[in-house]
């Protein structure tokens, strides 16, 4: 060889987030619909290489087999990489709390890269992961680790290069959204038979990397207004959804002199980032048509529930002003989370496997949560099945034993504490003698300081212009629009920024 050839090889096949089983593949690199792409460290300067990966995940009792072929090249540089890796998982579900453990261990793998000084062959492949998964009631959360190590020869015994990484993935999946951020360090160490004049000597040099690497998916409501005035309406909402992955990554490695050989001190460094984004996806909504909320502060909201049908089409007025009931409650927090009560979503899957249901969906009689869980809530009632939804997540109790009391009004102080619930963000408040940042912090019941304290600290509530939080006040149903909103654009956007956003930058 009359070069030294640095190897650095990372790159990471981003799809949507799954709580349940991810393969920790030690790759950094990232696609779309179209093409994958990663990056190679040959000479010292990144080069990119891109085309297809074909994933298939294969579900056997007792574990997941995830396998995954890639075929790379760039043919400007005369580089090409095959590889064949497969992992697989095995999963522990603890129901009684909750949570699910997977554990990750490599299969099977092969990998062959050529460029026009080398071939480098993966003879050896360590690769062990683990990540548990918290399950809330309308989302997952999820951490975990991995360790990977690879040993690669050189023109089959000229040189051997080690990689080895370390990284930690973090993240969530809910309806509206999921967001997979992983980071990774990575360490070179290479042995090589270098060129030296008439002679060949073995050569010893070493490298480090690190990359961050996020794939994200949103779905988002735009109102679009019609351009003709000769139009039975003025215009609607679309839902879209995109798919946007992203990886920034930075080197420390040997600068190589005019001979091809490592310098034995100074060094290059640098980094960049790129960033693949899906085509949208988009469905256009349901057009409210309500005769009381024109010019009220909360139309906005009110009608991008109604076109998502959080809140029936079953009247053309809507009461802004009237106490939100909590049966309604209960309907439109399991709809606005994208989840079904749970016999509708057994007829659903029946029915995409080519069953069909025995009646339509919304006309099933709900069982799931147990006849007599509620005496004040029968079968006949039109919300039983969301009712018995939010009492079999752990959403919303009863007032008092077997009591749900569908028609009573909600306060404040109840709403917030449903919704931090739902979440699952109890646990984000301080050990008991705090206060929030409202000025009236002294009227929050004792029951609702927790969820009162993480709401504010996520920016789900605020007080009114005189800071107070008015707890104990009864919840009208534009109150309630306006809460229910606020809620879905926190899992649409905020949330994110905390997973991806404040990671990366």
């Amino acid at each position: 060889m009359n070069r030294k050839v640095i190897l650095t090889i990372i790159a990471l096949l981003l799809t949507q987030a799954v709580a349940a089983f991810a393969a920790p593949v030690d790759y950094p690199g990232i696609s779309d619909e179209y093409q994958y792409k990663e990056v190679l460290f040959i000479t010292g300067e990144p080069v990119e290489v891109s085309g297809t990966v074909k994933v298939n995940e294969r579900q056997s009792r007792g574990y997941t087999t995830k396998n995954s072929t890639y075929s790379l090249e760039n043919p400007g540089l005369g580089i090409k990489l095959k590889r064949t890796v497969s992992v697989r998982a095995t999963l522990e579900a603890m129901e009684d709390i909750g949570q699910t453990v997977s554990t990750s261990r490599l299969d099977k793998f092969s990998e062959d890269i050529t460029t026009p000084d080398a071939k480098y062959k993966l003879e050896e492949y360590i690769l062990n992961g683990s990540r548990i998964t918290h399950n809330k009631p309308i989302a997952d959360f999820f951490s975990g680790n991995w360790q990977g190590k690879k040993v690669y020869s050189v023109n089959r015994n000229e040189g051997q290069v080690i990689i080895e990484t370390v990284g930690q993935d973090i993240g969530y999946h809910h309806n509206w959204g999921s967001v997979t951020t992983s980071r990774v360090q990575g360490y070179v160490d290479a042995r090589v038979d270098m060129a030296a004049g008439d002679d060949v000597e073995r050569v010893r040099w070493d490298g480090d990397f690190s990359y961050t690497v996020s794939s994200s998916t949103t779905k988002y409501m735009s109102y679009i207004r019609n351009a003709p005035s000769q139009i039975s309406f003025d215009g609607g909402y679309m839902l879209a959804e995109e798919q946007e992955n992203l990886i920034e990554y930075s080197y420390d490695l040997p600068r190589i002199d005019s001979d091809g050989l490592p310098h034995p001190r100074n060094r290059e460094r640098g980094g960049d980032s790129f960033v693949f984004k899906t085509v949208p996806k988009y469905q256009r909504l349901l057009i409210p048509e309500l005769k009381d909320i024109g010019g009220h502060w909360a139309q906005d909201d009110i009608e991008a529930l109604y076109s998502l049908g959080v809140f029936p089409h079953t009247s053309a007025y809507f009461g802004p002003g009237l106490p939100m009931l909590r049966s309604d409650f209960a309907r439109a927090l399991i709809v606005a989370a994208g989840l079904q009560p749970e016999e509708q979503a057994q007829n659903a899957r029946s029915s995409q496997n080519g069953q069909r249901p025995t009646m339509p969906p919304q006309q099933q009689p709900l069982q799931q949560g147990g006849n007599g869980v509620f005496s004040d809530v029968s079968q006949s009632h039109p919300d039983y099945g969301y009712i018995m939804e939010v009492e079999r997540r752990g959403i919303i109790q009863g007032v008092g034993p077997g009591k749900f009391e569908p028609d009573g009004v909600l306060t404040r102080a109840q709403a917030i504490t449903i919704m931090i619930r739902a979440l699952g963000f109890e646990n984000m408040a301080p050990s008991p003698g705090f206060r929030t940042r409202f000025a009236d912090d002294h009227r929050i019941p004792d029951w609702a300081m927790d969820a009162v304290y993480a709401a504010g600290e996520i920016g789900l509530v605020s007080g009114d212009s005189y800071g107070n939080l008015n707890p104990n006040e009864v919840l009208s149903r534009a109150e309630a629009a306006a809460f229910l909103y606020r809620f879905i654009r926190y899992l649409q956007s905020d949330i994110k920024r905390d997973y991806r956003d404040r990671i990366l930058y």
